[in-house]
């Protein structure tokens, strides 16, 4: 039960430490531990967030980044570390490339942005975000 709820933590600080600065976000969830996104998507809805602000998606990150580098109002992908194969993150910097698009490749978030990561945040407004594959036992966003 504590690694449940330290990956919904760790989910809550990904989106939060985005939404404070102002973004607009895109979550992808791998489906295999979707239940956790799920029910944080439920009490975003019950919550004041403006509808489509934090938006989530259950999925293949892979598969799925593909639909997002292809949006040209995406400001930024905000991928961690091993979760897409380096092949996939080589294309989405090409694609990025051709709209001025940032590509920000984190450690993850096994605890809350510092200054340096707000920082980047703040000079974006759209933002999509995968999740680790583990996200039950570490919150590795």
């Amino acid at each position: 039960m504590e690694s449940v709820a330290r990956g919904l933590l760790g989910m809550i600080e990904s989106v939060c430490d985005a939404l404070v600065m102002g973004n607009s976000i895109i979550m992808v969830v791998p489906t295999d531990t979707a239940e956790l996104a799920i029910a944080f998507a439920e009490a975003l809805h019950t919550s004041d967030v403006p509808g489509g602000v934090v938006n989530i998606l259950t999925g293949d990150p892979e598969e799925l980044v593909g639909h997002a580098s292809s949006l040209e109002d995406l400001d930024c992908i905000w991928v961690v570390d091993g979760v897409l194969s380096a092949d996939t993150v080589t294309q989405i910097r090409v694609d990025g490339a051709h709209v001025m698009r940032r590509i920000a490749i984190v450690k993850g978030a096994k605890e809350p942005c510092g200054p340096h990561e707000l920082q980047k945040l703040s000079e974006i407004k759209t933002v999509w975000m995968s999740s680790g594959a583990d996200i039950t036992g570490g919150a590795a966003y």
